[in-house]
């Protein structure tokens, strides 16, 4: 903006110049003319330029409010994309924790075919919201259930498999409640 007034200050200061020499008697110009034909020539070269530095300064002003507009709407549209990663991943951690509880309350791992890790696979790439610290927790979460996953030799449970999903569903709650927070946030 400053540059903008300096910009004007020396188109006006250098018309008042061209306006006044005329008019004050010095000749820089062989040529002669009344003052009124010199006042014209002056007055349409710097209404050209004034014109012209003023349509410019508003077409800058409105390509700025456009870049600004269009910024908004990409973080807008990222953080829409975020809070509905966020939604999925939520919901799938959800279900594995319905299906960890089941087969833990049945005592019985034929629940374990219907946990699920598709919605993370799919994400893991394009995590840019995720804190390393939640991240390391969902990836040792989702490296536990697929190796809980892989034990469905016999139906039932083992002492140290309970403890094992025990602890998986503490995770899963403890991640729920984390990703629910950061829902929270992007949402305000």
């Amino acid at each position: 903006m400053k540059v903008f007034w300096t910009f004007i200050s020396i188109i006006f200061g250098f018309i008042i110049i061209l306006y006044c020499l005329p008019v004050s008697g010095i000749k820089i110009y062989t040529s002669y003319g009344s003052i009124d034909s010199w006042i014209q020539m002056y007055g349409g070269i710097f209404g050209n330029i004034i014109g012209g530095a003023i349509g410019g300064y508003v077409a800058f002003l409105i390509a700025k409010m456009q870049i600004d507009h269009q910024n908004e709407q990409e973080n807008n549209d990222k953080i829409n994309r975020k809070i509905n990663h966020i939604r999925l991943l939520i919901g799938e951690l959800e279900h594995n924790s319905r299906v960890l509880h089941e087969s833990i309350t049945e005592k019985n791992k034929r629940y374990f075919s219907r946990l699920q890790g598709g919605i993370w696979k799919s994400l893991n790439i394009s995590m840019d919201w995720m804190d390393s610290e939640i991240f390391k927790q969902l990836f040792d979460l989702y490296m536990n259930i697929w190796s809980i996953k892989r034990l469905e030799s016999d139906n039932r449970f083992q002492e140290t498999e309970i403890e094992r999903c025990n602890n998986c569903l503490i995770n899963l709650n403890d991640l729920v409640n984390k990703l629910n927070n950061k829902l929270e946030e992007f949402q305000a």
